[in-house]
């Protein structure tokens, strides 16, 4: 995901680089503010990152429809 600023004019930089193809564009408004939760939340992951505790794609999903089916 690709997040533009547009002064609604000029073509931002950000679409210059894409490579040629179809795109769909939606415009945003601020995003939310998060509570300190859910911050901390993004800071505990982002440190799981860092210190290689990650788990793969496939090993995500499988846990997330194992907790789905309970």
């Amino acid at each position: 995901m690709t997040i533009i600023e547009w002064n609604g004019e000029d073509l931002p930089e950000q679409l210059r680089r894409l490579p040629a193809g179809k795109y769909v564009l939606q415009p945003t408004g601020e995003p939310p503010e998060l509570t300190p939760e859910q911050e901390e939340g993004l800071r505990q992951a982002m440190r799981s990152v860092r210190e290689g505790r990650t788990i793969s794609a496939e090993e995500s999903r499988r846990r997330l429809e194992a907790r789905l089916k309970q």
